[in-house]
């Protein structure tokens, strides 16, 4: 069953299966295309050994942590921020719509994806290398729509 939403018109709370607000009719937004997307604070970079893969903790909200593992190039002392996409959300590889799961990758249980430029409908970037921003924006926040 979809979640349910507010209204952006009248701040009505809708049931996620209504298409229009129940108090003033207004339709329901459409969901944004990096939902689920947001920007993370690299914590901590661990190397897994006997694989060319890191653990990654990151901060995808105040105070909230996950661990992603991933091949993409993330060093440890990382002063950027970077895009990752949080279990449930929707990612476009090689032209095909995949959720992002929890999973068990290198042995280690991963909660989200690196996302790429590709992904995010950004010209330049290469799929699989991870998407670096300034630290100006917000962790927890959603990435801009073009490459800064």
């Amino acid at each position: 069953m979809p979640a349910d939403w507010i209204c952006e018109d009248c701040e009505q709370e809708n049931p996620g299966h209504e298409v229009e607000c129940i108090a003033c009719t207004a339709p329901r937004p459409a969901a944004s295309p990096y939902a689920g997307y947001k920007v993370a604070r690299v914590v901590s970079v661990e190397a897994i050994p006997k694989t060319k893969l890191r653990a990654l903790v990151v901060e995808v909200e105040e105070g909230t942590t996950v661990t992603i593992v991933t091949n993409a190039r993330v060093d440890a002392g990382e002063t950027r921020h970077i895009v990752v996409a949080t279990i449930g959300s929707i990612v476009r590889i090689d032209g095909e719509e995949v959720e992002v799961k929890k999973a068990t990758v290198g042995g280690r249980r991963s909660e989200g994806m690196l996302v790429d430029a590709p992904m995010l409908g950004w010209k330049g970037g290469a799929a699989g290398a991870a998407v670096f921003l300034p630290e100006s924006y917000p962790i927890g926040s959603e990435p801009p729509p073009s490459r800064p």
